[in-house]
């Protein structure tokens, strides 16, 4: 009765930890490491010099890219979170279902 229920959450689940992945490679291969590779440019000396770009590199060494890794952090975690919780539906669900045989058992006995 409720397995298609089941089904449908589990289906949603998926689809919603696939859509983190994608999030978390986006923050790293988009973002996080074209940033990481403009920071090495720029201390080369090749395309700006000065303490414009001595601020710069300084800036998003010490802020923007810990602060891209705490949220790309972040969205794995959710991801663990919310694995953790299929599994939790599982056993749920197989508990109930437990029950269910159970109860139709007792009252086969009965009647």
């Amino acid at each position: 009765m409720w397995e298609w229920l089941i089904r449908l959450v589990k289906e949603v689940v998926k689809s919603v930890t696939r859509q983190l992945k994608v999030e978390k490679f986006d923050l790293r291969e988009l973002i996080l490491v074209p940033m990481r590779l403009e920071v090495v440019t720029i201390e080369s000396g090749e395309i700006w010099r000065g303490t414009g770009a001595d601020a710069f590199v300084n800036e998003v060494q010490t802020v923007i890219i810990p602060e891209l890794e705490a949220i790309i952090g972040l969205v794995d975690q959710k991801g663990k979170h919310i694995d953790d919780a299929t599994g939790i539906i599982d056993e749920a669900d197989q508990e109930v279902r437990r029950l269910v045989e159970g109860l139709a058992e007792l009252f086969s006995e009965i009647y």
